[in-house]
């Protein structure tokens, strides 16, 4: 780790530390300081994180013109790395399309921690990042947006060609101290269903947390909620992302009495971004919003609005209307789109005593535990 404090006057960090320039230095960790020119006279160099207050949001090119001209730079962290404090509104990039990119040719990962979503779009849209074969956010703070203002575009086109390998989704959150956190895992490859997933097939990583800076701007209605469900501002941050080719999705809510409900527009923003899912694993949730939801027809009766290629189901220790249920299966299967597999674990339905004989005839294969 490297300080101002061991800088000098005439000499870099690098040159205050070792009498020449080390050549099996391979990882270099920059805090209170910009990144020093002469790293890139260190051959074996392949991680870099940039951590505490090392960029300023207003002129980051001198740090990032560094790091492209690093040879064999593979594994890039930005932490905590603006020298401005989290802004506790949302302030759009004033970035032009036509400013310069830097190519970083060789990272293979990057990790964004401890800033806003915006502060990393800031970051992605200055690189080009060709061999990107993985990607992590962890912590990164999503600012309330009043009457849910558009998010930036952050999903550059190479972050959005890691995306577009991973075929296995899981969103999950919990709610510590009123703040909500949320975890979103894509995978390259299917995951069991009822286990802890695989992550040596990880291929991106959301870690998000809410920036509570609702006492930054009073809201002036007392009736209408100034700021959307936390859930559908979590959602719409990751529709920024495109996740067309997931075709697993697993929903896992926190272990809470009453369960969670998903907020009607949430679950279809989350069922719109996720639009190919052909098998659907829910957990711990009331599920009659989602039910109705995907019963959902186009205005015309001729398709369905959500979803169309859904054919599996399944149920762990989930709660909803049996009649919501019941609907959602016949209507897909009315429409030729009918479910082939449903699997229910602890499932409790209302009206008490339904009958889940009843939904046999709309699933091919039907498993209750």
């Amino acid at each position: 780790m490297m300080s101002p404090r061991l800088q000098s006057s005439s000499r870099t960090a690098i040159q205050f530390l070792f009498q020449e320039f080390p050549q099996s230095l391979e990882h270099l960790y920059c805090s209170d300081m910009a990144i020093p020119e002469d790293v890139v006279h260190c051959p074996s160099l392949t991680t870099i994180t940039v951590g505490n207050n090392c960029l300023n949001r207003q002129n980051m090119e001198t740090t990032l013109q560094v790091l492209c001209e690093i040879a064999h730079l593979t594994s890039l962290s930005f932490v905590s790395c603006f020298q401005q404090r989290i802004p506790m509104v949302h302030i759009p990039s004033m970035d032009s399309p036509d400013d310069e990119a830097f190519t970083l040719s060789d990272v293979q990962t990057i990790t964004f921690a401890y800033i806003t979503i915006e502060d990393a779009s800031r970051i992605l849209s200055s690189l080009v990042l060709p061999r990107l074969i993985s990607v992590t956010f962890t912590n990164i703070g999503m600012l309330h947006r009043p009457g849910r203002d558009a998010i930036e575009d952050i999903c550059d086109p190479d972050l959005q060609r890691v995306i577009d390998q991973g075929i296995f989704l899981q969103l999950s959150w919990d709610e510590q101290d009123l703040v909500y956190h949320f975890r979103a895992l894509l995978f390259d490859g299917h995951c069991p269903t009822w286990r802890e997933v695989d992550t040596g097939s990880l291929k991106a990583s959301f870690k998000f947390f809410e920036c509570d800076n609702s006492a930054d701007d009073p809201n002036p209605d007392p009736v209408m909620p100034k700021f959307p469900h936390p859930l559908l501002n979590f959602f719409d941050t990751l529709a920024q992302f495109s996740f067309e080719n997931v075709q697993v999705l697993n929903v896992i809510a926190p272990e809470t009495f009453p369960f969670s409900h998903l907020p009607g527009l949430a679950t279809e923003v989350l069922f719109n971004m996720c639009s190919s899912v052909t098998t659907l694993h829910l957990h711990n949730l009331n599920g009659t919003e989602i039910w109705e939801r995907l019963a959902y027809v186009e205005e015309w009766g001729e398709f369905l609005y959500l979803c169309p290629s859904l054919t599996a189901m399944t149920l762990n220790c989930c709660e909803g209307n049996g009649l919501s249920l019941e609907q959602l299966l016949a209507v897909r299967k009315g429409m030729g789109h009918g479910l082939r597999y449903c699997e229910f674990r602890d499932l409790e339905l209302s009206p008490v005593g339904f009958d889940l004989d009843l939904l046999v005839e709309y699933v091919d294969e039907l498993k209750v535990f």
